[in-house]
């Protein structure tokens, strides 16, 4: 491997990516505001079929090729990004704001830290001198950022208006797409494309007590890509006030030892206690999604000072 060319944390791939990446989202904002609503309508949904054509060319690549059928594990949606990327054209085009909602606010969070988190994990690191790592690590950086482009143009143009009123309803779709990401894993693992390490190390067999805990153990890899069952293992000591307010046995157990979740349900407490001042800080970014802050704002203070008139 040479290092020159690995993309990671405070390598010169990594500056120019950033620096490339910043360039283009202030290019599109302002692109956004110049531009037709409806020439912004379709660009937009031009960005979303690409994204969605770009997840199933991969497997052209040279090593996917080489591998196939196993490869074909690669364009399922283990992992919430690759839920987003199919099904963010058909989303689109659906109208539904809850989707759209789902789109801008999970699309460019997701899209955001699967960059942060990829450049810092030592495990899977491009190395862009070679072609494989070029083509995989080109369409990795690019598909995600690609994300966040498609939600500051929807947000910014007005196409979409964000509303904390729905906000309730975009931790469901989040648990959805994470059954998703656990239904496809198993289904990877009894058909033999992925297989699953247990908590030793151990390569394990579909249909044994064994395999089956290996898969719904947090560190089982391409098993929990979505954190379906549960956050890394290496999050512990930073998430454990989040695991004490879990409600015992239907969100978290103990195995011989070891801290298990339970399947997407134990998503419901973080996502709620983040899902309102995420989408508050949202339309604050955004003018046109503002406005229904505001209001919700001035009622607030009305009613506030009617109680206080009332004493």
């Amino acid at each position: 491997m040479n290092s020159y060319f690995v993309f990671t944390w405070y390598s010169w791939p990594y500056f120019v990516t950033i620096a490339l990446f910043i360039g283009i989202l202030i290019g599109v904002a302002f692109l956004a505001s110049k531009l037709k609503q409806k020439t912004v309508y379709w660009l937009i949904f031009g960005i979303y079929a690409f994204n969605f054509l770009l997840h199933f060319l991969k497997l052209t690549f040279p090593a996917n090729m080489d591998i196939f059928p196993k490869s074909l594990a690669k364009i399922f949606p283990v992992n919430l990004c690759a839920v987003l990327m199919i099904a963010s054209p058909f989303l689109y085009l659906s109208k539904w704001k809850i989707g759209r909602d789902y789109l801008c606010i999970i699309g460019f969070v997701s899209g955001l830290l699967a960059l942060a988190f990829r450049a810092g994990d030592s495990t899977s690191h491009f190395d862009f001198g070679t072609l494989d790592g070029f083509l995989e690590g080109s369409r990795y950086l690019l598909s995600h950022f690609l994300l966040m482009v498609a939600s500051i143009l929807m947000l910014n143009s007005g196409i979409h208006v964000l509303s904390y009123k729905r906000a309730y309803a975009l931790p469901l779709l989040f648990m959805a797409a994470s059954a998703l990401n656990a239904v496809s894993a198993i289904y990877l693992f009894y058909k033999g494309y992925i297989g699953i390490v247990d908590a030793n190390g151990h390569l394990t067999q579909w249909g044994t007590k064994e395999g089956w805990m290996a898969l719904i153990y947090r560190n089982s890899g391409w098993g929990n890509e979505g954190f379906a069952f549960g956050p890394d293992p290496k999050s512990d000591v930073a998430l454990l006030w989040l695991y004490r307010i879990m409600i015992p046995y239907l969100q978290t157990y103990r195995y011989q030892g070891l801290i298990y979740f339970t399947p997407v349900i134990w998503e419901a407490i973080p996502l709620y206690l983040v899902i309102y001042p995420l989408t508050t800080l949202f339309c604050l970014c955004f003018p046109k999604s503002r406005r229904e802050v505001n209001l919700a704002t001035m009622y607030w203070k009305q009613r506030l000072s009617m109680r206080r008139n009332r004493r």
